[in-house]
């Protein structure tokens, strides 16, 4: 770790033997770039707001507006802040999301994020189940869904053929995993074809949970839950009825396809790019363009070459850079450090009581954006994304912890010279952060909350759309 923690008792000075010798204290601090606290950073949205809107500019960040047009045209975003109507450029926006989908979050649904040494191989929807994303979760249960590795995920049904006609090579564009493809029904795309290479994961019995990651050797196998439960583990060498597997032991086999409930693929995941929808029902969308937003619908262009129109309650959140940030619900938790021991890369408690891991508040919540709760003293090491510039978020202490708050929250790439150090207390229970990151070689990054002068009670704050930016400045 390249945070120690400081004295957690009332009187400063005294020594804590919490970390030990390994842990190098924090030396040196950074500025952070603070916004003042605003309507903007508000859990609760204005009451004209419709949607929160992520810019560009790493200063403003994410602001809650209410987005009356889309004009591609002009390349203009009309939106009106605090009664006033103004224009945003369509190129500075990353992304909105609905008012609704934050809302959603009322629920009271919480995820425990788990601590894993694995490279988030499992894709931008781990801690959502298929029938339990978006806020139109009732809907979702029943249906069979497909996840891609680069995070779009759509409902519907397979096609596929008959192994007879596969080996005749009457299946078209339905054959092998190295130069055959794998084809989906969806209601507003048509039947869409993709190679097997790109998919994550699909579940086709709804029924049925997800397998787990399986690998051998450092690779991540294709793993088969069967609707009894059983599991096969090895590589999919095709789609077809009956789908042959190459085992992991070396077998060729043949699975019945409807005995088939779940595949997790081992494919390795992609950043997304482009624009990406994100529907009340829980898909996500791969989108051209947005065309228009109107008043009551947003048109919009879908690939491949698909128009529609989309009433706005459909729509919880257009993404137009999706490569342009990691939501932190998306990043792998690596590790945990706090008093009641310490959690490993697999998760299991090295030493002492169970440990406060870090808690999705809305786990259903668009473009990985949930809140996440975490509770200190303690340490928190995440996975770093690949040319990662920049952490943002909004912070804010729970009212039930108002009272006693007075907490240091810490940020950084584990270089004590490298930390950002924001002070967060009653007088101060919320603000906006945005710094600076830079990998120091260990493809991590950490969050820590430090105990001030009142001692770690109640010491937990809620970070609002944390996000990590990514590529340019």
């Amino acid at each position: 770790m390249g945070f120690g923690m400081r004295d957690r008792s009332p009187v400063r000075g005294a020594a804590h033997p919490m970390w030990g010798a390994t842990v190098l204290r924090c030396a040196v601090v950074c500025a952070v770039c603070l916004i003042a606290a605003t309507a903007q950073a508000a859990a609760t949205p204005p009451a004209d707001a419709t949607h929160w809107v992520l810019l560009r500019d790493h200063v403003t960040g994410g602001r809650w507006y209410e987005v009356l047009l889309i004009d591609p045209a002009t390349g203009q975003v009309s939106v009106r802040h605090d009664g006033l109507r103004e224009s945003l450029n369509l190129a500075d926006v990353l992304a909105i999301v609905s008012k609704s989908a934050v809302s959603a979050g009322a629920t009271g649904r919480v995820v425990v994020m788990q601590p894993s040494s694995e490279e988030r191989a499992t894709g931008r929807f781990d801690h959502v189940d298929a029938g339990e994303a978006g806020t139109g979760a009732a809907a979702t249960i029943a249906k069979a869904v497909l996840e891609t590795v680069d995070g779009v995920r759509l409902f519907g049904s397979p096609v596929h053929v008959s192994g007879a006609d596969e080996r005749n090579g009457e299946g078209g564009d339905v054959g092998g995993r190295s130069s055959g493809s794998f084809r989906w029904k969806h209601d507003l795309l048509g039947i869409v074809s993709m190679d097997l290479a790109s998919i994550a994961r699909v579940r086709l019995q709804p029924s049925v949970a997800w397998p787990d990651i399986v690998t051998a050797d450092g690779i991540q196998l294709d793993v088969l839950r069967l609707s009894n439960g059983d599991v096969i583990s090895g590589f999919v060498d095709g789609w077809a009825d009956p789908v042959p597997v190459e085992t992991a032991d070396g077998r060729r086999i043949e699975v019945a396809f409807d005995r088939i409930g779940a595949i997790r693929f081992g494919n390795a995941r992609m950043r997304p790019s482009g624009v990406q929808l994100w529907l009340a029902s829980g898909e996500v969308l791969p989108c051209d363009r947005v065309t228009a937003l109107d008043r009551d619908a947003f048109r919009v262009m879908l690939l491949p070459g698909h128009a529609c129109s989309l009433a706005r309650s459909e729509v919880q959140a257009v993404v137009f850079d999706s490569g342009s940030f990691v939501g932190l619900a998306d990043l792998a938790l690596m590790g945990v450090e706090s008093d009641g021991g310490e959690v490993d890369g697999s998760g299991v408690s090295v030493s002492g009581p169970p440990l406060a891991t870090p808690v999705l508040i809305n786990p259903g919540m668009p473009a990985g954006l949930s809140s996440v709760e975490i509770h200190g003293p303690g340490v928190f090491r995440f996975r770093l994304p690949a040319g990662a510039t920049r952490f943002a978020c909004e912070v804010e202490v729970p009212a039930s912890a108002r009272l006693w708050a007075d907490l240091d929250l810490i940020i950084g790439t584990g270089r004590a010279q490298d930390a950002h150090r924001v002070h967060i207390s009653a007088d101060r229970s919320l603000t906006s952060i945005d710094v600076p990151l830079s990998d120091d070689g260990s493809g991590s990054f950490v969050i820590g909350i430090e105990p001030a002068g009142r001692g770690p009670i109640l010491d937990v704050v809620q970070l609002r759309f944390a996000r990590v930016l990514v590529g340019g400045e």
